[in-house]
Order: structure tokens, then C-alpha cells, then sequence
């Protein structure tokens, strides 16, 4: 897996646009998070390839924790439909939406050892990642008020 995406770091039509917006002086494009990371690799004078070592590193870091720490089928489960379906596109080439669903992951990590704190943490910082992840917010509170 961490071989597979560090040799595909350039990978996929939107990396134009993030590179431009990497060499950007100002950010108005993308989400708070990924803003802040952006600001971070470039306050560490990184270049844009140096800039996706560092968002993919997050994202192995975040896989690894949800794999190491969820049970066998709940792994099983997510990566019988992300492999076929998702893979290549959000782990090579939509960089902000990769990073909301490694944060969503340790959200699902936090919630079933029943971590309530800590799994809201993730879902912001899910949201703060990809404006999308608010469907995880409501399903989130779906499910609290369902208990």
C-alpha cells in the first residue's frame, strides 16, 4: 500500500491544480485542514512533491491506525468496497477527499471502542479536510439519536 501510493504521488488530472495551487502565495481554494497542510510543508520551504510525501504519510499513518486497531471484518468490509470501487481515485488523485475518508476511518475507531470525544474531533476534522464529510456529521448524529 505505502509503496503503491509513494510512487504515484503525481498521479490523475487534479494534481495540475493542486500544484498550482501549491505555488500559490494566497489559499482561497480548499478546506481548512488541508489549508493548514498546505501552510505547514511550506513553512518547512517543501516542494509540491515534498508536500504529497507529507499528505501521503498522513494518509498511510491514518490507514495503518484503522487497520491495526479495528477488528478483521470491519477491514474486510471497507476494503472490499473501497479497493474496487474507490482506490486508485481517491488515493492517487483527490487529495482532500482521501485525507476526509482516512479522518472518517479513525472517527469509526474512536465511536466503537466508545471514544464519543474523540470520534466529534474526527469528524471535524474529517469536515475540515472535504466540505462532503457533513453526510458523516448527520449519519453521526443519526445514529446517536437512534440509540
Amino acid at each position: 500500500y505505502s509503496f503503491y501510493i509513494l510512487f504515484h504521488l503525481k498521479s490523475g488530472p487534479d494534481h495540475a491544480v493542486y500544484q498550482w495551487a501549491y505555488s500559490q502565495d494566497t489559499f482561497v481554494l480548499f478546506e481548512p485542514l488541508y489549508l493548514l497542510l498546505m501552510y505547514f510543508a511550506k513553512s518547512l520551504e517543501l516542494e509540491y512533491s515534498g508536500f504529497l510525501i507529507l499528505l501521503k504519510s498522513l494518509n498511510i499513518i491514518t490507514f495503518s491506525v484503522f487497520v491495526f486497531n479495528s477488528n478483521k471484518y470491519s477491514v474486510l468490509f471497507f476494503l472490499c468496497f473501497y479497493i474496487p470501487i474507490s482506490f486508485i481515485t481517491f488515493e492517487l488523485n483527490l487529495l482532500r477527499q482521501s485525507l476526509a475518508i482516512h479522518l472518517s476511518l479513525l472517527f469509526y475507531i474512536a465511536y466503537t471502542y466508545g471514544r464519543i470525544k474523540l470520534s466529534i474531533f474526527f469528524v471535524f476534522l474529517a469536515i475540515l479536510s472535504h466540505i462532503s464529510s457533513l453526510v458523516l456529521l448527520l449519519l453521526y448524529i443519526w445514529k446517536v439519536n437512534k440509540m
